[in-house]
């Protein structure tokens, strides 16, 4: 599977177009675990996405579901980190630049993101 991806170009969900490079440089620390990763990048963008509609609406009953979506998001950055080869280093530039909208006890975030 991985020499099938070497030769093509992949689009992750994020923004621009990434190449098969990229991808390789955050692969997992065991072949078995590559759809493992890709379930979680994409529970991820998909967290993120309805977070990100919740917040426009700026609506009051929206904020126990922008926290769930939160704390949702931090569990596939902890997870993510867990299985990639280099760990935190080698994440998602989204999942570094990630912050909670509302506050959350440091323990349940992933150890890159503090409430400031």
């Amino acid at each position: 599977m991985v020499s099938e991806l070497k030769e093509k170009k992949i689009i992750l969900q994020s923004s621009p177009e990434k190449t098969i490079n990229e991808v390789i440089a955050r692969e997992p620390k065991y072949k078995s675990q590559l759809e493992i990763l890709f379930v979680i990048d994409k529970m991820f963008f998909r967290a993120l996405k309805k977070r990100e509609l919740l917040i426009k609406d700026e609506s009051e009953k929206h904020n126990k579901k922008i926290i769930d979506l939160d704390l949702l998001i931090s569990m596939c950055i902890k997870n993510r980190a867990r299985l990639t080869k280099g760990g935190y280093n080698f994440i998602l530039t989204e999942m570094w630049e990630w912050r909670p909208h509302h506050k959350i006890n440091n323990n349940l975030l992933p150890k890159i993101t503090s409430w400031e």
